[in-house]
């Protein structure tokens, strides 16, 4: 009889513990929604100016995409636009209080008319916005603006990334 009070006792116990424990998540799955964004406009000689546009809105980590560009000179223009799905992906390092954000866009192609010749015009083969090693402020949310003008073979190079994610 002393041994089933014993052996009652070591497996009721655990009970009692685990029961007065607070309830901790193991879920360390993160869902984000927002809007990520990238822009560059290039301006050159001959009237040459160009934009390209790729824009995410992301809904628990995937979303809608559009990825359009046009350019036009003194001996024609060109233009694409296409619409996708993505996927998001956000890398927070904890050490370095810092994170990174992918999202993958499809390509754009679309027509160009060069002296009066119309072609293909193909801006890209799938791509991504990619945003890395920005400082983590908040753990639910990862906002931002970075802008840097670059001058590259007497282009005028503007590139422009903005986000705003919250974590679900």
């Amino acid at each position: 009889m002393a041994n089933y009070k014993k052996t009652r006792i070591i497996f009721i116990l655990p009970f009692f513990i685990l029961g007065n424990t607070k309830n901790v998540s193991t879920d360390h799955v993160s869902k984000w929604s927002g809007t990520v964004s990238f822009f560059e406009k290039r301006i050159g000689s001959e009237g040459f100016i160009s934009e390209w546009h790729m824009d995410a809105t992301i809904t628990n980590d995937t979303g809608s995409v559009t990825h359009s560009s046009k350019y036009s000179d003194a001996h024609g223009y060109g233009q694409c636009r296409n619409n996708g799905k993505t996927e998001l992906e956000v890398g927070i390092d904890d050490e370095k209080h810092s994170y990174s954000i992918s999202v993958n866009v499809p390509g754009c192609n679309g027509t160009q008319t060069r002296n009066g010749v119309e072609s293909p015009y193909p801006v890209t083969d799938e791509t991504a916005i990619t945003i890395n090693d920005q400082p983590l402020r908040t753990s639910n949310t990862l906002s931002g603006r970075t802008s840097k003008t670059d001058l590259l073979n007497g282009l005028e190079i503007i590139t422009i990334y903005t986000w705003h994610l919250t974590r679900r």
